[in-house]
Order: C-alpha cells, then sequence, then structure tokens
C-alpha cells in the first residue's frame, strides 16, 4: 500500500542550510502533506510548506481536522446544490402539469359548451318545427281558399296574425338562446 492509503502524513523537515542558494531564492525548507478522506475514498491531498520550526503530530492532527471539516463543507454544498437543482425541477415540473391540467380543463370547458350548444339547437329544432308546420297549414289554406275565390278578409287577417305570433314566439326562442349564452360567458 503506498503512504495516501494507509493514511500516513508526509513529513519532509528538509536541511536549512542550503548553501548552493542564493539568500532571497525561494525554496522548500519543509513541507508536510495529508491525504484527505471522504467516505473511504482519498478525495485530496494537503499540504502545506516552510514552517519555521520542523512538523509534529500536533500539526498533522491539526491539519487533518481541518481538512475533514473542508470537506464536510464541500460536500454540504454540493448536496445543497443537487437540493436546489431537485427543487428547481420539481417546481418546473408541477408548472408544467398545473399548464397541461388548465388546458385539459380549457378543452373540457369549450367541449361541454359544444355539446350544451348542439342541445340548444336540437331544442330549438324542436321549438321551431311546430311554428313552422302551422305556418305552413296556414299558407296552404289560404292558397287553396285564394284560388277557390272563398279567401275572406276576417280569414285572411286572423291567419296573419296568428302567424305573426309564431314568428314572434320562433324570434323569442333566438334571444333567449343568445341571451343564455351571452351570460355564460
Amino acid at each position: 500500500k503506498n503512504t495516501a492509503e494507509r493514511r500516513e502524513s508526509i513529513v519532509n523537515n528538509l536541511p536549512t542550510a542550503l548553501k548552493d542558494f542564493p539568500s532571497d531564492f525561494y525554496f522548500i525548507k519543509r513541507y508536510m502533506s495529508i491525504p484527505v478522506f471522504y467516505n473511504e475514498k482519498i478525495v485530496a491531498i494537503a499540504g502545506v510548506l516552510n514552517k519555521e520550526t520542523d512538523y509534529l503530530e500536533s500539526d498533522k492532527r491539526q491539519l487533518i481536522l481541518l481538512m475533514d471539516a473542508v470537506w464536510k463543507i464541500i460536500e454540504q454544498k454540493k448536496y445543497e446544490i443537487k437540493l436546489k437543482e431537485m427543487n428547481e425541477s420539481l417546481e418546473k415540473r408541477v408548472a408544467e402539469e398545473l399548464d397541461k391540467n388548465r388546458e385539459k380543463d380549457i378543452m373540457m370547458i369549450k367541449q361541454s359548451r359544444e355539446v350544451l350548444m348542439g342541445e340548444m339547437m336540437q331544442n330549438i329544432a324542436h321549438q321551431w318545427r311546430q311554428p313552422l308546420n302551422t305556418i305552413g297549414l296556414i299558407i296552404q289554406n289560404m292558397t287553396t281558399f285564394f284560388h277557390d275565390g272563398s279567401l275572406k278578409p276576417e280569414y285572411f287577417d286572423a291567419k296573419t296574425a296568428k302567424m305573426i305570433e309564431l314568428l314572434l314566439r320562433m324570434s323569442q326562442t333566438i334571444d333567449d338562446f343568445r341571451n343564455f349564452f351571452a351570460t355564460d360567458n
């Protein structure tokens, strides 16, 4: 097993006197690294360097504790982001389903209205059949009486008034139909 898998730190306290380098030259004097574990897996390697004194076991423990806390914060942020994405996705799906349901409701209302209009048309046709039939019979009788010379002005006036009454009733049926749908918007 390698050092990280064994959960060991690497500590390298180099000699402080490197005579071949200028005094302002940056170089590593001391170095310590540790593996960072999460769910039994190495997720990072953390390192520190150039402490004024040698790294001790207490430095190692502090770095391990720090990196464990940092990694837990990172994981928490990942979960928060994922949860936010899931909530947004759910909200979007709910909104889409609500829109679909509204569309279905509107379609059902339109279909219901069309069925109702069909029924109303049947009712109007039924209401008009008898008056139209009566008007047709009156016209036939008047025509027959006119051609045989027996059409009397009183009969003509009475039947004309009856036809006007029937036509007004038919007109009222149309108005009733129109008013029903005008107030049902």
